[in-house]
Formats: C-alpha cells, structure tokens, sequence
C-alpha cells in the first residue's frame, strides 16, 4: 500500500485506466529543435533520466514524429533544478478533456464537522497511471545522448488531471461525499465519529490494494483533528487558509469560505497561471515567479538581484522573469497574478508610471506603417564632381570672350 521508491510502484492496471492523448489526426507532427545547455546543466539532465530509466518509467524510441525539450526551472532549494519537458506542441494537438475536477472551495467545506480525520498523498501519483501504447512514442523527449518516450503518464501533458480524477473517482465511487473527498491525488478519509474512523481507513485501504495505488509515507497523517488538505488547515469546526498559500496566492481572509477567484473555476482549463512576488531589503533584493500549468503542475523560479532595487522595481523584474520564462515554454494563454496593485495597474496601462527609473521599464515598442523619419528623395543619376582642366579657360574665350587675369595664362589662349 505504501511505496519508498519508484520500484515499489507496480501500476494501475491498464485495463482499468491508461491515459490516451487523441491527437488531432489533422495536426502536424512537430520535431522541437534540441536545445543546448551548459555541461553543468546537462549532467542534471541525464542523471534524471537514468533514475527514469532505473525506475522503468521511460524507454529510447527510435523514429519519433512527435519530439520535445527539457527545460530546467530552479527549485526554491538553492542549486537544485526540475526537469520539465516542453510539451506546448504536443498539448496544442490534443483536445481539451472536460472531466470536471471538484470545486476546492465546496469540497473543503465539506471536511468540516469530523472528529478524526486521515490525510494520503499518492506516491507520484501520475506515473502510476501508464501511457496507452499507440501514444507513448508522441511524448518522446530529445537530449544529448538521445531520445526517449514515456511509458506512464508524465507531468505536463494535457488532460492527465482529468486522467487522475477519473481514476480516483472510479475507485472511491461509493466513498466520495460519504467517508472521502478527493481532489487528484491527494485523499482524505473522514468520520463524524472517533468510533467509525477505523472502519473507513480500512474501508479505504482496502480499494488501494485492490487497485495496486501506492501512497507516499512521507505525505501521509492518519487519525488526526486537524492537518493541511489543499492549502487549508482543516480543523473539526472550521477551515482557514494555511499563511504561505496566502501570501502566495493573495488570498483574503475576510470569508471562512475559498474566495471564487483562488479557485478560479470559470477559467479555461488551457490557461496557464503565472504568479510574481519581489521583495528589496538592506541585503539585498529577489524574485520569486511560479507558474502553474493546465494540469495544477508548479514550476517555480527563485532568483536574487544583482542589484539594488526598491520593492516596486523589485516586483516589477519578477513580471519579466516571469514573462521570459512564459516565452522561454511557448505558452500563449497566461493569466498574471502579483500582489503589486501598481505594478499589475502599470503593465495594463490603467496607471502611469511617473518615477523616472519606473518610466524607463514601461516605454511602449510601437509598430510604425511608415518611417517616422522624413526620407530625402535621392536623384537617380549619379552626380560627378569634376576636376579643373587645361580646357576650361579656352572655352571660356570661345564662349565668353573672357581671358584669364594671368598674363602668361592669357597668351596661351
């Protein structure tokens, strides 16, 4: 029921679920162009794969029609990086699965009353699910020594939280609403009463092992009345946001309730979040930029300034770290989030920047139908400057009767 590595993950059963990417038969293959990276960089990169590989989660394909990147996000631990792949391409040619996922704000509500409660995260939740076998080699990735294809559902691709919550909700059918909520991967098993709360554990383990889904030890907390679900501390009488989601998602703590737009449901699913914070002191000045992918996937960036700079200026390089980076993956759907009032007013025009040093960051690139500089018109026929000529003075006899002033000069003519 628990896993402590990879190899302890046997899998979902293909035939209960396995995740199909549909691809648009209309859509054209696409061979990303392999990036280069520093040699650093690159040692990251395959010490990732062989653990891939050492864990029978990918395989080398040969012939793909479908290729991808990596792409390295530095974690908030200094010196250690995530390796994403850069499925832009590929997501684009898949349509949009609409399996609702539930709300947060109502699902949360409804953890409130019970007197025991059990936290579970599944252990890499999404690999546990495989890839179907046609697809597997359109999630091919290209580095250095090679390319390699999925055989479980990686993080990145459209549509694998869909994939998940259909799982879970498959599995805990009979459980959902009345001993269990779950959002993805994570669980949590309730009960009203101290004395029903074994019986829905067991109730809940049951289906894990029939199910072969492994749970993540470290994620887990069992027979407790209070403990962190969703960003929220879910007590027995009430829930309130946990402080570093908070801050983080500018959440307001006016409402006991999941404010609707933290949880955005009205938003569509394709839409990739990105989130700023920068931050100046007596030390220094940082950033921290986070974006969130379709599927809920964070892919966070932490950087210190090299350079003095105030809070607003602070926030401000946070938008265009964000914003490159945003580039960087090829998204076209980015919903900004910052805590900055100003700096969001500045960039959408709706306030003026009036600091000199602010004014500089905000100067608009205009495209011109016409030169804004007057263009002189050119004659077409080359011009010749001449040198004077022993002629010159006998024509101007000839033409003019005139003589030249020198004496010698006018006997000659």
């Amino acid at each position: 029921m628990f896993a402590w590595s990879p190899s302890d993950m046997p899998g979902i059963d293909p035939d209960i679920i396995c995740h199909r990417l549909h691809v648009n038969p209309a859509s054209k293959p696409v061979v990303q162009k392999r990036r280069n990276f520093a040699p650093e960089r690159v040692a990251i990169i395959e010490a990732e794969i062989d653990k891939l590989l050492a864990a029978g989660f990918i395989e080398e394909v040969s012939y793909s029609e479908w290729l991808a990147n990596v792409v390295l996000v530095a974690k908030q631990e200094k010196g250690k990086w995530r390796v994403c792949v850069d499925y832009t391409d590929l997501n684009k040619a898949c349509p949009k699965d609409n399996f609702p996922l539930p709300r947060i704000d109502q699902l949360v509500d409804s953890t409130s009353g019970n007197q025991l409660l059990s936290f579970m995260n599944a252990y890499s939740g999404y690999n546990q699910i495989m890839m179907y076998d046609d697809d597997k080699a359109k999630t091919s990735v290209i580095i250095e020594r090679g390319t390699y294809c999925y055989k479980v559902m990686p993080f990145g691709l459209k549509n694998a939280g869909a994939t998940y919550q259909r799982l879970v909700n498959k599995i805990f059918k009979e459980q959902i609403g009345r001993t269990m909520e779950v959002y993805v991967d994570d669980m949590l098993v309730k009960a009203p009463k101290r004395g029903d709360h074994l019986k829905n554990l067991t109730e809940a383990f049951s289906l894990l092992r029939q199910y072969r889904m492994k749970l993540n030890p470290s994620k887990c907390t069992f027979g407790v009345s209070s403990s962190r679900f969703l960003g929220y501390l879910v007590t027995e009488r009430e829930f309130t946001p946990l402080a570093e989601e908070e801050k983080l998602f500018s959440k307001k703590k006016e409402s006991p309730r999941a404010d609707k737009s933290s949880v955005e449901p009205d938003q569509p699913r394709d839409r990739w979040q990105l989130r700023v914070d920068g931050a100046s002191n007596q030390k220094g000045a940082g950033v921290g930029v986070v974006i969130v992918t379709p599927d809920g996937t964070l892919l966070e960036q932490a950087i210190t300034l090299g350079f003095p700079a105030s809070n607003n200026e602070a926030e401000y390089e946070a938008l265009l770290v964000g914003l490159c980076l945003a580039k960087e993956l090829s998204i076209k759907k980015l919903a900004i989030y910052s805590d900055s009032q100003l700096i969001t007013s500045q960039a959408s025009g709706e306030y003026m920047a009036k600091h000199p040093r602010m004014i500089l960051r905000f100067i608009s690139v205009k495209h011109l139908d016409q030169p804004s500089i007057e263009e002189v018109e050119q004659p077409d026929l080359m011009q010749i400057e001449e040198d004077p000529s022993w002629k010159n003075p006998i024509i101007d006899y000839l033409v003019n009767e005139n003589l030249p002033k020198e004496k010698s000069e006018a006997k000659k003519t």
